[in-house]
Protein backbone atom coordinates (compact mmCIF):
# COMPACT_ATOMS: atom_id res chain seq x y z
CA UNK A 1 0.00 0.00 0.00
CA UNK A 2 1.11 3.48 -1.24
CA UNK A 3 0.54 6.28 1.31
CA UNK A 4 0.32 9.08 -0.81
CA UNK A 5 0.46 12.79 0.95
CA UNK A 6 -0.20 16.14 -0.42
CA UNK A 7 -0.87 19.83 0.16
CA UNK A 8 -3.47 21.73 -0.94
CA UNK A 9 -3.06 25.19 -0.69
CA UNK A 10 -5.85 27.59 -2.10
CA UNK A 11 -4.89 30.78 -3.43
CA UNK A 12 -7.38 33.43 -1.35
CA UNK A 13 -6.81 36.09 -4.20
CA UNK A 14 -8.72 34.60 -6.66
CA UNK A 15 -11.16 32.77 -4.43
CA UNK A 16 -11.13 31.41 -1.06
CA UNK A 17 -12.57 28.02 0.24
CA UNK A 18 -16.57 28.45 0.07
CA UNK A 19 -18.31 26.50 2.37
CA UNK A 20 -21.22 24.52 0.12
CA UNK A 21 -24.32 26.10 1.81
CA UNK A 22 -22.73 29.56 1.42
CA UNK A 23 -23.81 30.40 -2.27
CA UNK A 24 -26.74 29.85 -1.16
CA UNK A 25 -28.61 32.60 0.28
CA UNK A 26 -28.39 33.43 3.69
CA UNK A 27 -31.77 34.26 5.80
CA UNK A 28 -30.26 34.03 9.65
CA UNK A 29 -29.20 30.90 10.47
CA UNK A 30 -31.61 29.59 7.59
CA UNK A 31 -30.13 28.61 4.14
CA UNK A 32 -32.45 29.47 0.87
CA UNK A 33 -32.27 27.60 -2.06
CA UNK A 34 -33.05 30.01 -5.17
CA UNK A 35 -35.82 28.02 -6.99
CA UNK A 36 -37.34 28.41 -10.25
CA UNK A 37 -40.93 26.86 -10.91
CA UNK A 38 -41.66 25.97 -14.83
CA UNK A 39 -44.91 24.59 -15.00
CA UNK A 40 -48.62 25.29 -15.75
CA UNK A 41 -50.18 27.52 -14.90
CA UNK A 42 -53.10 25.80 -12.33
CA UNK A 43 -49.73 23.72 -10.93
CA UNK A 44 -47.10 26.62 -10.71
CA UNK A 45 -49.80 28.79 -8.14
CA UNK A 46 -49.82 25.60 -6.01
CA UNK A 47 -45.61 25.30 -6.44
CA UNK A 48 -45.50 28.89 -5.54
CA UNK A 49 -47.96 28.99 -2.66
CA UNK A 50 -45.62 26.01 -1.18
CA UNK A 51 -42.36 27.68 -1.91
CA UNK A 52 -43.80 30.89 -0.31
CA UNK A 53 -44.75 28.83 3.14
CA UNK A 54 -41.05 27.17 3.05
CA UNK A 55 -38.65 29.21 5.21
CA UNK A 56 -35.36 27.25 3.56
CA UNK A 57 -37.01 28.23 -0.21
CA UNK A 58 -36.39 31.76 -2.37
CA UNK A 59 -38.82 31.93 -5.22
CA UNK A 60 -36.88 34.18 -7.74
CA UNK A 61 -39.11 33.06 -10.55
CA UNK A 62 -41.50 31.02 -11.94
CA UNK A 63 -42.44 30.22 -15.76
CA UNK A 64 -44.93 28.62 -17.60
CA UNK A 65 -42.97 28.85 -21.36
CA UNK A 66 -40.40 25.97 -20.27
CA UNK A 67 -38.43 27.77 -23.18
CA UNK A 68 -38.64 31.16 -21.51
CA UNK A 69 -37.28 29.61 -18.00
CA UNK A 70 -34.49 27.97 -20.38
CA UNK A 71 -33.65 31.33 -21.79
CA UNK A 72 -33.21 32.75 -18.32
CA UNK A 73 -31.67 30.38 -16.49
CA UNK A 74 -28.08 31.42 -17.09
CA UNK A 75 -28.90 34.66 -15.61
CA UNK A 76 -30.78 33.36 -12.47
CA UNK A 77 -28.47 30.93 -11.48
CA UNK A 78 -31.12 28.82 -9.54
CA UNK A 79 -29.90 25.88 -6.65
CA UNK A 80 -33.06 23.96 -7.83
CA UNK A 81 -35.59 23.72 -10.80
CA UNK A 82 -38.72 22.32 -10.06
CA UNK A 83 -39.44 21.27 -13.85
CA UNK A 84 -43.16 19.90 -14.34
CA UNK A 85 -43.30 17.28 -17.11
CA UNK A 86 -46.58 17.94 -18.28
CA UNK A 87 -45.36 20.47 -20.99
CA UNK A 88 -44.10 20.24 -24.32
CA UNK A 89 -40.54 18.82 -25.23
CA UNK A 90 -39.88 17.87 -21.72
CA UNK A 91 -36.67 15.74 -22.40
CA UNK A 92 -34.73 17.98 -24.19
CA UNK A 93 -35.42 21.34 -21.56
CA UNK A 94 -34.91 18.39 -18.92
CA UNK A 95 -31.50 18.09 -20.60
CA UNK A 96 -30.51 21.06 -21.98
CA UNK A 97 -31.02 22.61 -18.49
CA UNK A 98 -27.89 19.99 -17.11
CA UNK A 99 -25.62 20.75 -19.87
CA UNK A 100 -26.54 24.41 -19.54
CA UNK A 101 -26.39 24.99 -16.03
CA UNK A 102 -25.12 21.75 -14.36
CA UNK A 103 -24.85 23.14 -10.64
CA UNK A 104 -28.40 23.09 -10.44
CA UNK A 105 -30.26 20.36 -9.31
CA UNK A 106 -33.68 19.33 -11.10
CA UNK A 107 -36.74 17.95 -9.41
CA UNK A 108 -39.57 16.64 -11.27
CA UNK A 109 -43.00 17.40 -10.64
CA UNK A 110 -45.26 15.01 -12.73
CA UNK A 111 -49.11 14.15 -12.55
CA UNK A 112 -48.51 11.18 -12.93
CA UNK A 113 -44.96 8.34 -12.40
CA UNK A 114 -44.59 7.56 -16.06
CA UNK A 115 -42.32 9.81 -16.19
CA UNK A 116 -39.78 8.51 -13.38
CA UNK A 117 -37.47 6.08 -15.14
CA UNK A 118 -36.18 9.09 -17.41
CA UNK A 119 -36.02 11.46 -14.09
CA UNK A 120 -33.69 8.23 -12.61
CA UNK A 121 -31.63 8.59 -15.74
CA UNK A 122 -31.13 12.33 -15.70
CA UNK A 123 -30.19 12.27 -12.12
CA UNK A 124 -32.75 14.27 -10.76
CA UNK A 125 -32.94 14.95 -7.31
CA UNK A 126 -36.44 14.12 -6.67
CA UNK A 127 -39.53 13.54 -7.76
CA UNK A 128 -42.72 15.27 -6.80
CA UNK A 129 -45.91 13.92 -7.71
CA UNK A 130 -49.27 16.21 -8.47
CA UNK A 131 -50.84 17.47 -6.07
CA UNK A 132 -47.82 18.03 -3.96
CA UNK A 133 -48.76 17.64 -0.43
CA UNK A 134 -46.80 20.30 1.94
CA UNK A 135 -45.10 17.44 3.33
CA UNK A 136 -43.98 15.67 0.69
CA UNK A 137 -42.54 19.36 -0.33
CA UNK A 138 -40.45 19.77 2.57
CA UNK A 139 -39.31 16.29 2.38
CA UNK A 140 -37.98 17.42 -1.53
CA UNK A 141 -36.33 20.63 0.55
CA UNK A 142 -34.89 18.78 3.19
CA UNK A 143 -33.16 16.30 0.12
CA UNK A 144 -32.04 19.58 -1.60
CA UNK A 145 -30.17 21.01 1.30
CA UNK A 146 -28.91 18.12 2.76
CA UNK A 147 -27.47 16.96 -0.93
CA UNK A 148 -27.52 20.24 -2.70
CA UNK A 149 -25.30 21.83 -5.77
CA UNK A 150 -25.75 19.97 -9.22
CA UNK A 151 -26.91 17.03 -10.96
CA UNK A 152 -24.77 14.08 -9.18
CA UNK A 153 -25.87 11.65 -7.94
CA UNK A 154 -26.86 12.12 -4.79
CA UNK A 155 -26.81 8.29 -3.24
CA UNK A 156 -22.71 8.78 -4.47
CA UNK A 157 -22.35 11.37 -2.90
CA UNK A 158 -23.64 10.33 0.14
CA UNK A 159 -21.67 7.37 0.55
CA UNK A 160 -18.27 9.03 -0.62
CA UNK A 161 -16.47 11.88 1.54
CA UNK A 162 -16.21 14.17 -2.03
CA UNK A 163 -17.22 13.89 -5.18
CA UNK A 164 -15.79 15.32 -8.56
CA UNK A 165 -18.59 16.20 -11.26
CA UNK A 166 -16.18 16.60 -14.34
CA UNK A 167 -19.26 18.52 -15.87
CA UNK A 168 -19.67 21.18 -13.04
CA UNK A 169 -16.04 21.59 -12.70
CA UNK A 170 -16.66 21.48 -8.76
CA UNK A 171 -14.80 19.51 -5.88
CA UNK A 172 -17.00 19.16 -3.14
CA UNK A 173 -15.24 17.49 -0.10
CA UNK A 174 -15.71 16.79 3.42
CA UNK A 175 -13.99 18.58 5.83
CA UNK A 176 -14.16 18.67 9.63
CA UNK A 177 -17.78 17.87 9.20
CA UNK A 178 -18.79 20.53 6.56
CA UNK A 179 -19.13 20.50 3.12
CA UNK A 180 -17.26 22.74 1.32
CA UNK A 181 -16.41 23.33 -1.89
CA UNK A 182 -13.48 23.87 -3.99
CA UNK A 183 -12.84 25.31 -7.30
CA UNK A 184 -10.04 22.62 -9.26
CA UNK A 185 -8.98 26.22 -10.55
CA UNK A 186 -7.79 27.28 -7.21
CA UNK A 187 -5.66 24.11 -6.33
CA UNK A 188 -2.01 24.75 -7.25
CA UNK A 189 1.27 22.84 -6.83
CA UNK A 190 3.53 24.24 -4.42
Amino acid sequence: MINLQFRCVLNPEISPVIPLESKLNRKGDRTLLRAIVIDNEKSLNQLKKLAGTNDNVNLIASFTDPLEGLANLADLEPDVVFLSTDMPEINSIAEQIIKSCPDTCIVFVASHDDYALKAFELNALDYLLKPVTRERFCQCVDKLLKYGGGNIDARSFHDLNYHFNENSKKLFIEFEGETILIKPEDIYQT
